[in-house]
């Protein structure tokens, strides 16, 4: 018989398992924080956002044509001259080092699947991913094609997972539309989340809940996280005692926080 050595935990067998030694790969808890939240409802571009122009009368703009709330959305519109378009929509630089498990952009888009994937490919929406401030965008991690087939100039909603971003402290996304003649192209409620790392009761915090609940979770025959490795909190691949002890130093001794896989 084991004991979790906190006040009032029943001397009940503990769960040892073995935890995968990554995390979800799908998000089903709420995320820590939004840190980029932009719907484009305001003055364009907003605070912080930038536009680069190849075409300089044909960029990127404040449409009408919105997903959700009727308050704008970013929009290039066809240069109806077939002028060339290679226009970026940059976002502020947001921080992402600290206790995060995982970084999700989630947007909406809308523009032609004929004109840009089957039978023409006449238009392309990139995402673009710098680790610099924006020096460079080195990194292309999602276009339309991502998406399969979807209907034309109706609103699309796609997420990106973007492992690599975590930890990094001067990231930005860009948004890319680039080619000739393939139509306009429309983007909306543009939000980068973020997910923490040992957020067991899935509140946004690290609070004495989490470790109540990986008691209840380990001595008790309670509910697990969802996924069950989240209850991990020293990252060894095992969940046991060492991991309430692991959140108990954190919560109440201003210890490290659990790291990420």
């Amino acid at each position: 018989m084991a004991d979790s050595g906190l006040p009032g935990t029943l001397a009940t067998p503990e769960r040892e398992m073995t935890a995968p030694a990554t995390r979800h790969g799908s998000v089903v808890a709420a995320p820590a924080a939004f840190v980029i939240n932009e719907d484009f409802g305001g003055t364009f571009p907003p605070t912080g956002w930038t536009v680069t122009k190849a075409n300089v009368s044909y960029s990127w703009l404040q449409g009408a044509d919105t997903y959700g709330p009727l308050d704008g959305d970013a929009r290039v519109d066809e240069d109806p001259g077939a002028g060339a378009q290679n226009e970026w929509l940059k976002s502020p630089t947001v921080n992402l080092a600290g206790s995060i498990s995982e970084v999700i952009l989630y947007f909406h888009f809308k523009m032609s699947y004929v004109r840009s994937i089957s039978p023409d490919n006449f238009q392309n929406l990139e995402v673009w991913v710098s680790t610099n401030g924006g020096s460079t965008f080195p990194t292309k991690v999602w276009d339309e094609t991502n998406e399969g087939q979807f209907n034309n100039y109706q609103w699309v909603g796609a997420s990106v997972n973007l492992p690599t971003l975590v930890g990094k402290n001067s990231v930005k996304i860009a948004f890319r539309s680039v080619g000739t003649g393939g139509g306009p192209v429309d983007v909306d409620l543009v939000q980068l989340a973020t997910f923490l790392c040992g957020d067991v009761t899935s509140d946004q915090v690290l609070t004495s809940s989490d470790v109540i609940f990986l008691v209840n979770y380990i001595f008790k025959g309670g509910p697990a996280p969802v996924p069950a490795s989240d209850a991990d909190m020293n990252n060894n691949n095992v969940v046991n005692s060492a991991d309430i002890i692991y959140m108990v130093n954190h919560v109440f001794k201003a210890g490290p926080p659990p790291p990420c896989p």
